[in-house]
């Protein structure tokens, strides 16, 4: 993608593409906050959207963060090459409360 950055056009892609991509994290996670919120009993949404509202800028904040100064310090191959690793290594407990959610709510739609 680093290739568009030369041409407005190419920036504008980048960018669409971007906020399609956040759009599809941001559509199931505040439905499944709820849903949380809802099974741990807690009284309202507030706490749980207010948390949510402080991780998700601060990880946007850290993340570029440190994967400059990674970038900076190693090159970008490797700055991508840990970005991945970090993806690889959270999509197992993902599969994991995923698998250990769809046993324990049988009968639930």
């Amino acid at each position: 993608m680093t290739t568009f950055a030369g041409h407005p056009l190419g920036v504008a892609i980048v960018f669409v593409l971007l906020g399609v991509g956040m759009g599809f994290i941001l559509a199931p996670t505040l439905p499944e906050l709820a849903d949380t919120a809802d099974r741990n009993h807690v009284d309202g949404y507030g706490l749980v959207y207010a948390l949510y509202n402080i991780a998700y800028p601060t990880g946007m904040f850290v993340g570029p963060l440190f994967g400059g100064i990674t970038a900076g310090w190693t090159g970008i191959q490797t700055a991508m090459i840990v970005a991945g690793g970090f993806v690889v290594l959270y999509t197992v407990p993902i599969i994991r409360s995923s698998k250990s959610r769809s046993l324990g709510s049988k009968g639930r739609i």
